[in-house]
C-alpha cells in the first residue's frame, strides 16, 4: 500500500513571480522516446510542489481570462486516462465528457467573477490535508490505482472584494503530480 499523505500548507502563488525569482519549470514526460505512456507510480502528489503552484496560477488565470485552454496541462492528460479508466472508450469519454465540463466549468467561474474579472484576486488554495487517499484498482471504474483528493477550493476575491469559494471537485494523480480531473461537480 501507498504512504499515508503528507501534510501540506499551501501559500497563494504570486500574481506574477518576480523575475529573480522565476523558474523554468518543466512537464514532466508523459510517454518515453518509443512513444509508450510511463506507468504509473505511487508517488503521492505535493501542493507545495512548484511545478504544482504553477499550474495552479494557471487555472486562475484560465478562470480570469475565460480561456480553458490556458489550463489544459492541469487537467488530466488523455492518454494516461485512456490507462487508468476501466471503460469502453475512455478517449470518447475524456473528450465528449470530461474536457467539456471543464471547458463549461472555467466559464462558469469566469462569469463568477463579476463585471471586471481582470481585477480578481487570487487569496489562497484550500486543500483539504490528509484527505488524499489512494484510489486501488477497481475502486472508480479505474483500471489503475492513483491518488484522489476531493473538494479543495480556489479561494479568490472578485473586483467589489467580495470573497469567493472556487471548487475543483476532484484531483487525481499521474506520475506523482495532481490534475483536474472535475473542476465543479461529478457528471
Amino acid at each position: 500500500a501507498p504512504p499515508p499523505p503528507p501534510e501540506a500548507v499551501v501559500a497563494p502563488p504570486a500574481a506574477e513571480p518576480a523575475p529573480e525569482a522565476a523558474q523554468v519549470l518543466v512537464e514532466p514526460l508523459l510517454v518515453d522516446e518509443a512513444g509508450a505512456l510511463l506507468p504509473q507510480t505511487e508517488d503521492m502528489p505535493r501542493v507545495d510542489d512548484p511545478l504544482f503552484q504553477d499550474r495552479l496560477h494557471t487555472l486562475w488565470r484560465a478562470i480570469v481570462e475565460d480561456d480553458p485552454e490556458l489550463a489544459r496541462a492541469f487537467f488530466f492528460p488523455k492518454v494516461a486516462y485512456q490507462k487508468v479508466k476501466a471503460i469502453a472508450d475512455p478517449a470518447r469519454d475524456w473528450d465528449q465528457r470530461l474536457w467539456k465540463l471543464f471547458v463549461r466549468d472555467v466559464h462558469a467561474y469566469h462569469a463568477e467573477l463579476g463585471e471586471e474579472p481582470q481585477r480578481a484576486r487570487f487569496i489562497s488554495f484550500d486543500f483539504p490535508e490528509g484527505k488524499a487517499e489512494w484510489m486501488k484498482k477497481h475502486r472508480e471504474g479505474n483500471a489503475i490505482g492513483y491518488y484522489r483528493v476531493k473538494r479543495p477550493h480556489l479561494v479568490v476575491e472578485d473586483a467589489r472584494g467580495k470573497r469567493l469559494r472556487l471548487e475543483i471537485t476532484s484531483l487525481i494523480s499521474w506520475r506523482g503530480q495532481w490534475h483536474v480531473v472535475h473542476l465543479h461537480g461529478f457528471q
